[in-house]
């Protein structure tokens, strides 16, 4: 490795301001390395640690990725210490060429500066020394691998393997993520979908993994989040099925200085969509996400489109939040999505991009009451000890929320066959009127013995199940919270004849 200039720094009174411009060139290949310095003054209290990302770059230019950090953004120090200035952007590239490719921002020079002390200097003799120290501490591959938490890396494994080509940008992860962010990094290469195995970027990832870090260790209420909540619920670097982009830079530079005299998660989470209320109304746009960097710029979006920017700007304050939906209204026509967000030791909602005083008050919280079924997301496999699991597939979960917002029912249905026999691995399906049409709403699939159980609100569903040669359908109401059972007959499926009615509950 070669370090190809350093190009100075200028000391003054007030501070130090460092340029730095990187080059690693090894075998005429470029190189990517992850460092970190600090400055400290004699007798003072040394200024957090500046973390310097290298990007790989075809040409062999290493340029840096901004990154936040105590000492450049004021986060979580001394009131002295909170008027550094913010980095200044020399260049960026904003091109995003396909699906999985992030507007990554790059820097032929980096400009920070410090106020650690009154005469606080970092000379280019310690600047080099830091920059050469540091820049092999990362040690073989195979040593990388083997420090990988063992609990993740049959996962890991199985994530390189069906890669593919693009497995070399989740090496990328692997080789250069910081020690201390190894727990995090490999969290997120287990539980990638599948969907974005071959598209997402390691550039993306480490930028993701890093951001939400600094964001968790600068702000006051990072430390209190339990690990498992932060790497479900914070971590994650997409939230449902929108184009991939780089949006934690975004984010954070919009609504730390909103956000930086609150004291507690909801007092911040009730501020952030102060925020988003400002930036974006509802209107209906394409049925494909559009991305919530996107979204923002254009001021507009639906549903599904707003609660994604809310829950990706919360994410980059560190406010744990998920998305949440009801499939099909069981009043009126049409479905919703919106947000929840942990804040304090619990969960609470919130309509996303509408401002509000405090949380668990929007729009549709008496719609709700009637809600046939609600479901919220969850990044990877959770273990559901503390929520009621609807679903569990490879490397997400869906977790039953109906009974946050009604009292929900609980129907046992066992499904046979005209003998009689149990009708084993039969789905069935719940279904409400929506659009001129029955609904699926929730829908499972029957156990050895026969049986399968729904968690729905108070209504009547029209309940179909069968295979493919038979089938049946049943009317069923529900209005208590007692458990209540039907039986399903499979024969030669056919539909109703005459008319049925499907009462809403006021």
């Amino acid at each position: 490795m070669r370090c190809m200039g350093v190009l100075g720094h200028d000391v003054d009174h007030a501070g130090c301001v460092v340029e730095v411009e990187i080059r690693e060139m090894s075998n005429n290949q470029s190189a990517s390395r992850r460092i970190r310095c600090s400055a400290a003054t004699p007798g003072k209290a040394a200024v957090p640690g500046i973390s310097i990302p290298v990007c790989r770059r075809g040409n062999g230019l290493a340029r840096t990725s901004h990154q936040p950090s105590a000492a450049m953004t004021g986060l979580a120090l001394p009131p002295s210490l909170r008027s550094v200035d913010r980095p200044q952007r020399i260049a960026e590239n904003t091109s995003s060429a396909g699906l999985g490719r992030r507007p990554c921002r790059q820097y032929h020079l980096s400009r920070f500066a410090t106020k650690a002390s009154e005469k606080s200097g970092l000379s280019l003799f310690c600047l080099l020394w830091v920059l050469v120290a540091t820049a092999g501490g990362q040690g073989s591959p195979d040593d990388v691998r083997e420090a990988l938490p063992e609990a993740y890396r049959a996962d890991i494994q199985e994530s390189l393997r069906l890669a593919g080509d693009n497995a070399e940008e989740l090496e990328k992860v692997i080789e250069e993520v910081d020690e201390d962010l190894r727990e995090e990094a490999s969290f997120i290469l287990a539980n990638i979908p599948y969907r974005d195995l071959g598209t997402v970027t390691g550039d993306l990832l480490l930028e993701n993994i890093q951001w939400a870090h600094t964001a968790r260790e600068s702000l006051p209420w990072g430390p209190s989040i339990p690990d498992d909540i932060y790497r479900h619920y914070v971590l994650p670097y997409r939230v449902t099925q929108e184009r991939l982009v780089s949006w934690r830079p975004f984010f954070f530079d919009e609504l730390f200085p909103r956000i930086r005299e609150c004291t507690t998660m909801y007092e911040a989470a009730v501020e952030v969509n102060r925020w988003l209320d400002e930036k974006i109304d509802f209107k209906t746009s394409e049925r494909r996400d559009q991305d919530p960097v996107t979204t923002v710029r254009r001021g507009i979006g639906r549903c599904e489109e707003m609660t994604i920017a809310f829950v990706v700007a919360a994410r980059s304050v560190c406010i744990p939040a998920r998305s949440c939906w009801t499939p099909w209204w069981s009043l009126n026509d049409n479905n919703h999505a919106w947000a929840e967000i942990w804040a304090d030791g619990q969960w609470y909602f919130t309509g996303s991009a509408e401002a509000r005083e405090k949380l668990n008050e929007a729009w549709f919280k008496k719609p709700a009451k009637h809600a046939a079924a609600v479901y919220s997301t969850c990044f990877g496999v959770s273990t559901g000890e503390e929520e009621r699991i609807y679903r569990q597939g490879d490397r997400y979960t869906l977790i039953n929320s109906t009974h946050v917002y009604t009292d929900p029912c609980e129907l046992r249905v066992k499904v046979t066959d005209t003998a009689g026999a149990p009708a084993s691995c039969c789905r069935i399906w719940a279904n409400v009127f929506n659009y001129g049409w029955f609904r699926a709403v929730a829908s499972k699939e029957t156990d050895d013995e026969g049986w399968a159980t729904l968690v729905l609100g108070p209504g009547e569903y029209l309940l179909t199940g069968g295979t493919d040669t038979t089938g049946s359908w049943r009317k069923v109401r529900l209005s208590a919270q007692e458990p209540d059972s039907i039986t399903l007959t499979l024969g030669n499926p056919s539909a109703p004849e005459g008319f049925t009615w499907l009462r809403y509950f006021p």
